[in-house]
């Protein structure tokens, strides 16, 4: 049976099918599927979160370019329970580059999901530092299958205690959770979130990843919900952008 992708702002003309909505909506705080120029970083959740540009952002047919230089800054904290989506490339064996958080060296810290090489996994980890003390800890969730091209998909879970990383390597989820700390009660820093260069203003590699997509939830999804999102984006980047998702 025929499907019709939901799409912001289209109306559809009524002919019989079903309707598959692009991204899950209860508790979207942003969605951008950014492409080929900065007018395509509109916030398409309606949530009143915005970006605001650090350093000069480039794009291109499949996303915006991002490092420790460039990227955007939201007007928004962390939330207390969130789930983060991304969808990126890497390019010329790009080093760990933070993809979406707050995080920084001093205290109290914060959160982070960054991307891998592809020589050492491509899905990265989030670390966590809080209450000025030197706690810190990291997930990785790998692929070491990954050849350097085509889309990625990551997503970053915090719900309670737990924090939870998410990959899909092989078209199957995959899933890392850590309870080593009190995430529910971390102090939330006073840096706001941020994309590529607003994650941590202090970074030392300047490598660079090409982000497609990006789905911030002020919730912690379930399982089954990130695994329908991922679903929702792949056909959507392979059916209407006929970009490469290896997985």
């Amino acid at each position: 049976m025929g499907v019709v992708m939901s799409l912001g702002g289209f109306a559809a003309p009524n002919i019989g099918l079903p309707v598959a909505p692009i991204y899950n909506r209860e508790g979207l705080l942003l969605a951008i599927r950014p492409r080929d120029s900065a007018d395509s970083m509109e916030n398409l959740a309606n949530s009143g979160v915005t970006l605001t540009a650090i350093g000069a952002p480039s794009f291109d047919s499949q996303g915006v370019i991002v490092n420790n230089a460039n990227g955007y800054r939201l007007n928004i904290p962390d939330p207390k329970e969130l789930t983060a989506i991304v969808v990126f490339s890497l390019s010329g064996g790009a080093a760990a580059t933070p993809l979406i958080g707050n995080y920084d060296s001093a205290a109290p810290g914060g959160i982070m999901l960054k991307a891998g090489s592809p020589t050492s996994g491509r899905v990265g980890s989030n670390a966590h530092r809080w209450n000025g003390s030197a706690n810190a800890n990291t997930q990785n969730v790998s692929d070491n299958d990954y050849d350097g091209s085509g889309l990625i998909w990551a997503a970053m879970r915090l719900t309670g205690s737990t924090m939870s990383l998410f990959d899909s390597a092989g078209g199957v989820l995959s899933k890392k959770d850590s309870a080593a700390y009190d995430y529910a009660n971390r102090v939330i820093g006073a840096n706001n979130l941020g994309i590529g260069a607003g994650v941590y203003s202090t970074w030392s590699s300047a490598a660079y990843v090409n982000v497609s997509e990006v789905l911030l939830y002020e919730r912690g999804m379930a399982d089954d919900e990130i695994w329908l999102q991922r679903e929702r984006s792949k056909a959507l980047f392979t059916e209407q952008r006929k970009l490469v998702w290896p997985n």
